[in-house]
């Protein structure tokens, strides 16, 4: 398959998309309660950050009295928390569902490739 062809179909689903959800959200607008989301978000973002301004600098002034078993154990985990481990397969996920034909397809392995994706 060409790359002209990759590109049309990746429009075409993304079109295809684009149209489904103006057409759900003309028939029946979203409503959702008020709920004051944004000021529990604001909240516990603000307690994370002085947890973790707090919590940082203690370890890094202990990071030299710790053994080197454990300090290799914690590079691991803050190398493996930097997101990568998370992002590729997620792009490749998207990727995959942008360029499948989703019009050919019959209804059973349209909803099976849906509930993957």
């Amino acid at each position: 398959m060409s790359a002209v062809a990759l590109y049309r179909r990746s429009l075409d689903n993304f079109l295809d998309t684009i149209a489904i959800v103006r057409r759900r959200f003309a028939v029946r607008p979203a409503r959702y309660p008020e709920i004051p989301w944004l000021v529990w978000v604001a909240a516990w973002l603000l307690l994370a950050i002085a947890v973790g301004f707090s919590l940082d600098s203690a370890a890094g002034r202990m990071r030299g009295e710790w053994a080197p078993g454990f300090v290799h154990f914690t590079d691991f985990f803050t190398d493996f928390g930097l997101g990568g481990w998370y992002l590729i397969p997620a792009a490749l996920c998207l990727v995959a569902a942008n360029l499948t034909d989703w019009r050919r397809l019959s209804r059973e392995t349209r909803l099976l490739v849906y509930n993957w994706t």
